[in-house]
């Protein structure tokens, strides 16, 4: 099944995230150790994932773009989550083609790492992509946007933030989820599953939620996104893909809804 195949995969994020924990002997133990498991990181590659789509069907990349804030929020958390939710608009924006677009999501990332503390670490990533996308390498532009997503939550883990590093992760798939159950709800697609990145996708997502501080579950956008996550691990189970359930457009289209619901807490449209 393609979607079990897309998540087989070894992103360059996790192979980014390991030499990145190596060389840096000052994280705390209770955090190398999170790093090196790649919890956070151990899913599909946006750009795989939004390439398999691109098989099964012909989405039409721009329209799933999202207005970007004119001023990114105060909140931390919703700065974190917004944060990866940037870094999938990105990877979007790369599947399109569309220089203009990148352009735009690169000094809105900036001005929320600036925010998080860490723009000047990051800069070089920053300046990597654009560079790469003014000589229309695009598959060098995903890489390292894979590359960002590993040191972003690298430099949250420094600050002692696992919840913020826990929050990029989440924004950053509930969009890209967001854009795939869409796609798949509005195109001829066999698999239905495509709509959730694959088996264990949502069940790891909702694991990484669970991991995040009683306190900070407590606010918003968490405790929206950890409801709507929990919904959308229930409707694709693993129970129900070992049992060979074959999906239906209405789980596909509430998928889509509930990730909505998360992804318009996390952009300005």
């Amino acid at each position: 099944m393609l979607a079990t195949a897309v998540l087989s995969l070894a992103p360059v994020a996790v192979l980014a995230q390991e030499r990145l924990v190596a060389d840096v002997p000052d994280l705390p133990d209770e955090h190398a150790a999170i790093a090196r498991r790649g919890e956070r990181l151990s899913f599909p590659s946006p750009a795989e994932y939004f390439r398999v789509l691109a098989k099964a069907t012909n989405p039409r990349w721009r329209t799933w773009y999202r207005e970007l804030a004119a001023v990114p929020p105060t909140d931390r958390s919703k700065v974190s989550a917004g944060l990866g939710f940037l870094i999938a608009e990105a990877h979007l924006a790369a599947m399109a083609r569309d220089e203009q677009r990148l352009h735009n999501v690169c000094l809105e990332l900036g001005a929320h790492m600036k925010i998080l503390g860490f723009k000047d670490a990051l800069a070089p990533v920053i300046a990597n992509v654009e560079a790469r996308v003014l000589a229309s390498n695009w598959n060098a532009v995903h890489m390292d946007l894979e590359i960002l997503a590993a040191e972003a939550v690298e430099e949250l883990l420094r600050q002692r933030d696992e919840d913020s590093a826990r929050l990029a992760t989440l924004g950053l798939w509930m969009r890209v989820m967001h854009v795939g159950s869409g796609v798949v709800a509005g195109g001829e697609v066999k698999d239905l599953s495509l709509a959730a990145g694959g088996e264990g996708l949502p069940q790891r997502l909702a694991e990484v939620a669970a991991g995040i501080s009683e306190k900070a579950k407590e606010t918003e956008p968490l405790a929206l996104m950890m409801r709507q996550g929990e919904k959308v691990a229930r409707i694709w189970s693993r129970e129900k893909f070992e049992a060979g359930r074959v999906f239906t457009v209405e789980e596909v289209k509430d998928t889509h809804d509930r990730c909505a619901t998360i992804v318009s807490h996390l952009s300005a449209g």
